[in-house]
């Protein structure tokens, strides 16, 4: 189900994903101290994050992944000189030596979290570095608040991401260096349509298959709700931003 709603919104996933592209920016901005010959991007997607690295390590030698076929063909257009794309699930991918440098932009949280970070630190060179972004579960807190006045179930995707003391865990369960920060961004819509129309061209609207059609009288509800409590059509998201490493950092 997940692979198919990431498939359907490749075409227009680089055109809605605005809080994926910052978060992708934390990762950027983060200092190397030596430059990777050897990159791994986990879910890749488009190839938004791998083309940041392609240029900031112009050398560099970089394995994309990522198990959308679709996302693969729009990563593909890119044409990036110094990356490989791999569709398969990272979960499946056994590599051909270590990373210097292991980077996944906002997916990581549609995984297993604590069986990538194990296989991360296992594909790590020695002096390498590994840097994500990964969702937290204090993402979207306004949809666990108002969905109750439509009648809706309070459950929401991010219920199935980890909390930070999750996430530390894990971390410093696989990592020998540990360090996380936590950023938290709020994007703004229009209309509650637009903010529907964002979830789905960027493939995160799980929903229960119960839940049946909204109406347009829930959809004014639920509109005139996010005014009265936030002033406007708000989500806002729990990024963390992971630093690991095998050597003392």
């Amino acid at each position: 189900m997940m692979r198919q709603r990431f498939a359907q919104a490749a075409s227009s996933y680089d055109q809605y994903a605005t809080i994926q592209e910052l978060s992708a920016a934390l990762i950027s901005n983060v200092t190397l101290t030596h430059q990777p010959k050897r990159i791994l991007d986990i879910g890749c997607g488009t190839g938004y994050l791998t083309q940041q690295m392609a240029n900031q390590y112009p050398q560099s030698s970089i394995d994309a992944v990522d198990a959308s076929a679709s996302m693969i063909n729009q990563f593909m257009g890119r044409n990036l000189r110094n990356a490989r794309p791999i569709c398969m699930q990272y979960s499946d991918f056994l590599p051909g030596g270590q990373y210097d440098l292991i980077v996944s932009n906002a997916a990581l949280h549609w995984m297993n979290i604590p069986q990538s970070l194990a296989n991360m630190s296992l594909q790590l060179a020695k002096t390498g570095v590994a840097i994500f972004t990964i969702f937290g579960q204090g993402t979207s807190p306004e949809l666990r608040q108002l969905l109750p006045l439509i009648h809706r179930p309070k459950w929401v995707v991010s219920d199935t991401f980890m909390t930070e003391e999750e996430i530390t865990y894990c971390g410093q369960s696989s990592f020998k260096s540990w360090c996380i920060t936590r950023h938290q961004q709020t994007q703004r819509f229009d209309s509650i349509m637009d903010m529907m129309t964002t979830q789905k061209h960027t493939g995160v609207n799980a929903k229960l298959h119960s839940e049946g059609l909204w109406t347009p009288r829930q959809l004014k509800i639920l509109e005139d709700a996010f005014m009265v409590h936030y002033g406007q059509i708000q989500l806002s998201y729990d990024i963390f931003l992971c630093v690991g490493q095998n050597a003392d950092g």
